[in-house]
């Protein structure tokens, strides 16, 4: 019985895990200078710069930081 509540557990995990990792590839890949981006504790900014492992975004009119790609959560507008 709790083999199969494992295996039901399991498929049901991997399902959202799929979808989790297919959007954060396209986000990944739609990241370009001049979006309108989010971070995941509600901060926000546009991208000026996208690089290998970082991206610089600017969060108020001339002050830019350096973050990791995967800090954003989504493109807003979108």
């Amino acid at each position: 019985m709790i083999a199969i509540f494992g295996v039901l557990f399991g498929v049901k995990n991997y399902g959202t895990m799929k979808k989790r990792r297919e959007h954060f590839q396209a986000l990944h890949q739609d990241l370009k200078p001049g979006k309108k981006v989010e971070f995941s504790n509600g901060l926000r900014g546009t991208v000026k710069r996208v690089g290998e492992e970082t991206v610089d975004i600017e969060v108020k009119s001339g002050v830019v930081i350096e973050v990791s790609r995967y800090a954003i959560s989504k493109i807003v507008g979108e």
